[in-house]
């Protein structure tokens, strides 16, 4: 919803059409939309973000409460809801609190009774209630603490969340004082409702613990950790616990509970996804699934070498490494953070040795700045290119900002290029002018994404520099060759590169300088190139690259 409004708001005063930042699982949708929100906007990942940009985007409450009636309406209850209504049903769990808008809980509760008046709920419409149905121990309940979406009483924006419905808030502190509570789905970011658990936690209560689940190794919000931590001093169990989803927590919870009656486990078991290993499919198989370019690096460098010095930019670098004849020895680069390079230790120092050296150690690559066009990304692309380069009868060679591995001339007997000669028909040749010479060439890219690092093969048509305009009847050529390829010659293009690179093998090893009296760079790549795929209840897998080229 954060994002949703950030890209409404963000649209609506740029000019922008909604259609150009549709895909908001994009990060550089996401890049484009963040930089357009500065101070005094909240930071990404600000507590306040969401009452914020709310309110923002929706400045009347009635606009609010459309916005969420549209989000939840026909909403159905997960794999999670069933199997907390499971245990609702089979009386291990008792109060559930929740701030979201849905029914989800009621819809997965009245199933498992099969009796919608069974589950005593609490809005903000009639929280007097809440209290009454916990002294008199009505159990099931659930309190709705930012109200049900058809209720004109929404907690939303910062005011109304600083502001939480009093009798709404003592109730929660008062059973937290009495219980014990499992917190799984929620961000902490309302300061009401945070504010109610920590009066919990310092005036002794949670008797039977507060574990509060996070997702992955994400740290949860300050507001989270403070509050654990305070309960911690207080003497109470309390804990974080990371997990992924809320259903596989509930899963894990009902796998674990004995004395579970049995249509429970049956019912809560076939609302659960299933997802079916399947086998690849081969060519022919009338598979509808559509394959990448994306080969998976497996192992990759976490280090370089950094040197400071009072060396300029890339260029002069460059210049200084030329000079000291080291050019066959390093791969470098120049950043804030220093000089980066691969490659043997004594060369750098002979290249900057007239350029104040004034500290040499190791530099971590992180993995972050790999997703975009960084020094260390433009470092792992060139080094990963001459590690390919070093190991196969292939030519490196760069074309603009990008690196081109060609099949070499005198070495088209090679039985590495055979595949790809098979598939391609002819692996070099001149051009119809006269004036060069054109070849079969990949090039290639890396990407960071799915925490996962890519390595990205685009086939394509290698040309000789020309001095001028290049002749018509030569650019008609390649264009004629690349026209042709359609979905099953670009399939076996693709395939033959991947033979090239790792032979009949599921992974293979590259080394940019395969020993050196300094820092490598060594590679493992995989043969399988990523699928995307749609899983049942999920969204579809992110795409791996604005940059791949899709082959069917």
């Amino acid at each position: 919803m954060i994002w949703d409004f950030k890209r409404s708001i963000f649209c609506s005063e740029e000019r922008v059409a909604l259609l150009a930042c549709e895909n908001l699982e994009d990060p550089s949708v996401r890049g484009r939309i963040q930089r357009h929100f500065q101070s005094p906007h909240p930071a990404e990942g600000a507590t306040e973000e969401y009452a914020h940009y709310f309110e923002l985007a929706h400045p009347d409450d009635a606009d609010r409460r459309r916005y969420v009636q549209e989000q939840v309406l026909g909403a159905t209850p997960s794999f999670g809801h069933e199997a907390l209504a499971s245990l609702i049903r089979a009386d291990r769990v008792r109060m559930v609190w929740t701030t979201n808008f849905d029914r989800c809980i009621e819809t997965a509760v009245t199933r498992a009774f099969n009796d919608a008046g069974r589950l005593t709920v609490a809005d903000l419409s009639n929280s007097n209630v809440l209290a009454e149905a916990i002294s008199e121990e009505r159990w099931p309940i659930l309190g709705k603490l930012h109200g049900d979406f058809q209720s004109r009483r929404l907690k939303n924006t910062a005011e109304e969340l600083r502001t939480q419905d009093s009798q709404m808030r003592r109730a929660l502190t008062d059973s937290c004082k009495r219980y014990g509570l499992v917190v799984v789905g929620y961000s902490g970011r309302d300061e009401s409702v945070m504010q109610a658990l920590m009066d919990a936690a310092v005036e002794g209560g949670f008797p039977q613990g507060l574990f509060w689940i996070h997702r992955g190794p994400d740290r949860p919000l300050p507001a989270v950790q403070e509050l654990i931590a305070k309960a911690a001093a207080a003497g109470i169990d309390a804990a974080l616990v990371a997990a992924e989803t809320f259903d596989e927590v509930l899963g894990d919870v009902l796998r674990q509970t004995p004395g579970l009656p049995e249509d429970l486990l049956t019912a809560a078991e076939q609302a659960a996804p299933r997802l079916t290993p399947a086998p690849m499919p081969g060519r022919g198989a009338g598979f509808p699934v559509v394959r990448t370019n994306a080969l998976p690096i497996t192992e990759f460098p976490s280090v370089c070498r950094r040197m400071q010095s009072s060396v300029g930019g890339v260029k002069q670098v460059r210049q200084a490494i030329a000079a000291a004849g080291a050019g066959e020895e390093l791969i470098v680069t120049r950043t804030n953070a220093g000089v980066l390079a691969f490659g043997s230790d004594e060369a750098l120092r002979r290249a900057l040795k007239d350029h104040n050296i004034t500290q040499a150690d190791l530099h971590t690559i992180d993995s972050a700045r790999l997703a975009h066009n960084s020094g260390e990304h433009g470092l792992l692309v060139e080094a990963i290119a001459q590690a390919i380069g070093r190991e196969l009868p292939v030519l490196v060679r760069r074309r603009r900002q990008d690196w081109v591995i060609l099949a070499a001339p005198d070495r088209l007997d090679d039985s590495r290029l055979a595949s790809l000669k098979q598939a391609a028909g002819s692996l070099v040749g001149r051009l119809p002018s006269g004036t060069g010479r054109w070849a079969e060439a990949v090039v290639l890219h890396i990407d960071w994404k799915l925490d996962g690092l890519w390595l990205l093969l685009e086939p394509t048509i290698w040309m000789t520099r020309s001095d001028g305009p290049r002749p018509a009847k030569d650019m008609d050529f390649v264009r004629e060759r690349r026209a042709k390829r359609y979905n099953g010659k670009s399939n076996d293009l693709l395939e033959a590169w991947v033979g090239v690179l790792l032979g009949d093998a599921q992974t293979a090893n590259f080394a940019a300088f395969g020993g050196v009296d300094g820092v490598d760079a060594n590679f493992t790549i995989g043969r399988t190139t990523a699928f995307s795929q749609r899983a049942l209840n999920l969204a579809p897998s992110a795409q791996i690259s604005a940059q791949a080229r899709i082959a069917a």
